[in-house]
């Protein structure tokens, strides 16, 4: 779950997500001013994602199979444009 920022509360039932036997884990990716400092920051540091394979669209389903395998290091990437 992504998005709760700032004290928001999320009133859920137990008891029907564990008859599903769902897990919810739970994403603090801190507040608005925080993102802005670590895009600077980045930007400033000039980092660059780890990229480990590129995959055409029409190969979507592959870079899917490749990222399950779980044998990448870095991003796998679907471009659009190719």
């Amino acid at each position: 779950m992504i998005g709760f920022i700032g004290g928001e509360e999320l009133n859920v039932p137990v008891l029907p997500i564990m008859q599903k036997m769902l897990n919810i884990v739970g994403n603090n990716t801190g507040s608005t001013s925080d993102l802005r400092t670590a895009v600077r920051a980045i930007e400033t540091s000039a980092i660059q994602p780890e990229i480990d394979r590129i995959f055409a669209f029409a190969a979507t389903q592959e870079a899917y199979r490749y990222l399950q395998s779980a044998g990448h290091v870095g991003k796998v990437v679907i471009d659009l444009n190719i």
